[in-house]
């Protein structure tokens, strides 16, 4: 009886994220009352508040579930092009977490792990911190270009044009970071 009740419990989060994306892709998410978003995807208000407190709660944990899906960390090529499909498959989803800002914190972690790894902390230097705020803007503002636009770019060259971008800055922060030792 547990694991029914699971699915259950699985399934109406499902059908509410799914309406909260759907009816986010049509207004704005201010716009959105729980009363109208229950009785599109066949939920009662009384479920949803037992479940969260508000739409900005379900769409946090949205957020955290569709994020976990598309971390780039420890991707190899392959993994990150599966991963850009995922994402070109789910437009309205991951528009509405750039929009939100929930792709952009994820990307930002995932640089600055890769950065620190190599000894240049984006933290320590204003130049480092800007560069850092650049590579999120710069590939939350691709993707969210290509969910927008659909250019005709395959999956695989978006990939390779995010993994050189990332390299690229890479590259630049580690430049910087020797600079700042060498003016110390």
């Amino acid at each position: 009886m547990k694991r029914s009740a699971d699915k259950r419990i699985q399934m109406t989060k499902r059908l509410l994220a799914q309406e909260l994306v759907r009816s986010a892709s049509q207004r704005d998410l201010k716009e959105i009352s729980v009363r109208e978003l229950c009785e599109n995807a066949g939920v009662s208000r009384v479920t949803f508040y037992k479940y969260y407190k508000s739409i900005d709660e379900l769409l946090a944990e949205t957020a955290r579930n569709a994020m976990a899906d598309v971390s780039p960390k420890g991707r190899t090529a392959d993994q990150m092009e599966q991963m850009i499909r995922h994402v070109l498959l789910n437009k309205s989803l991951y528009l509405l977490l750039i929009e939100k800002g929930y792709y952009g914190e994820s990307i930002r972690d995932y640089l600055r792990e890769s950065v620190s790894q190599n000894a240049a902390d984006p933290q320590k230097s204003e130049v480092l911190t800007a560069q850092l705020q650049y590579a999120v803007s710069g590939i939350c503002g691709l993707l969210q270009y290509c969910l927008q636009e659909e250019p005709d770019l395959s999956v695989r060259q978006l990939t390779d044009i995010i993994l050189r971008f990332q390299k690229s800055w890479q590259q630049d922060v580690q430049k910087q970071a020797v600079s700042d030792i060498m003016c110390e």
